[in-house]
């Protein structure tokens, strides 16, 4: 058998620093205490120095093992699964179709919004289909018929579904309207950028140095504000457009960084 060659720190306890212990505890003199002391200094030292060591041969090992034995990261595949590259091609197919509705609807109405009453998937919009959305902004119309054919045409048609008991109740039309009246909604915009935006810009100097943050315009031109949870006359705009034009008065005004919308009969218009 081989004999180590190497001294642990138990053994250089027993050789070195319990003999010391003892003649220190017999003999009671200086020299005893220091020799002591400096075995045991000795001791203190050999155990560090030995901990110091074995620190240095694991830090060494642990890389080695690391590269003898990799750890396992997760690999994402490089190409999508057939059914992630279906999906896509569904949401892009219906993104298409959503654009072009929007983009026809704003050439008649600016403002208007939409959704889909039962949304379509891509198998219909390929074999085509009909079907209804919701309308917002659009008035008298309040929903809408979307026709997608096999060919890629697409047409809509504007409804305007009202319950049976309101059914008598016809809205106001073209020919109920007095002729001024259409003049000025089919021209609000020449209106507006010739004499409107001059008007608003001044009432709302004016009022806005007197405390004022909003206002009212009726529809016969009168210009209001709240005093108290009073409504009071400020002022009359004249040739004021009519109530059928001021969802596009108020697209026009929003253009200047004017807030502005129709509250029941009222044109509400508002500043920082």
């Amino acid at each position: 058998m081989a004999v180590k060659s190497r001294i642990d720190a138990w053994t250089l306890l027993r050789v070195l620093v319990v003999p010391c212990l003892f003649l220190c505890a017999i003999f009671k003199r200086p020299i005893f205490q220091w020799i002591a002391c400096v075995a045991l200094f000795v001791w203190v030292c050999f155990v560090i120095s030995k901990l110091f060591r074995s620190h240095r041969k694991h830090c060494k090992k642990m890389p080695a093992e690391q590269k003898a034995f990799p750890a396992k990261q997760e690999t994402k595949p490089l190409t999508e699964t057939p059914q992630e590259a279906d999906d896509d091609t569904r949401l892009s197919l219906l993104r298409q179709v959503n654009y072009r509705i929007m983009e026809q609807l704003k050439q008649s109405y600016p403002t208007v919004s939409w959704l889909w009453d039962t949304r379509p998937s891509s198998e219909d919009i390929n074999r085509g289909c009909t079907k209804r959305i919701k309308l917002y902004h659009c008035d008298p119309f309040n929903f809408g018929e979307v026709t997608l054919s096999a060919s890629g045409k697409l047409e809509i048609a504007l409804i305007q579904l009202v319950p049976l008991a309101e059914a008598e109740v016809q809205p106001k039309s073209d020919e109920d309207l007095e002729e001024k009246d259409i003049l000025s909604r089919n021209d609000v915009k020449q209106w507006y950028t010739e004499t409107g935006i001059a008007l608003l810009s001044v009432l709302i100097d004016e009022l806005n140095v007197q405390g004022h943050k909003r206002l009212a315009i009726h529809e016969n031109g009168d210009v209001l504000v709240t005093v108290e949870g009073k409504e009071q006359t400020v002022d009359t705009i004249p040739d004021f457009p009519p109530r059928p034009a001021w969802d596009d008065l108020c697209v026009l005004a929003r253009e200047d960084d004017i807030s502005a919308e129709v509250r029941g009969q009222e044109l509400a218009v508002s500043w920082p």
